[in-house]
């Protein structure tokens, strides 16, 4: 049916490091993707990718001061 939510199979737990100090500001999804806005403690914000069905590790998105 067109208006059912897609059946997404669980893939357990996973657990990702944050660097000391970072806290999560906010998550967003789009795309099968997960977006974790990280903020450190010491340096710019981070945004962590994930893949929204397994959890896994896409990639990172830092942020730099301007020179």
């Amino acid at each position: 049916r067109p208006d059912s939510p897609a059946v997404v199979a669980p893939f357990g737990d996973v657990s990702h490091a944050l660097p000391a100090g970072a806290r999560v500001h906010s998550v967003a999804a789009d795309s099968g993707r997960l977006y974790i806005h990280l903020e450190t403690a010491e340096g710019p914000p981070v945004i962590l990718v994930l893949d929204g069905a397994t959890g896994a590790k896409i990639g990172e998105v830092g942020f730099a001061p301007a020179r």
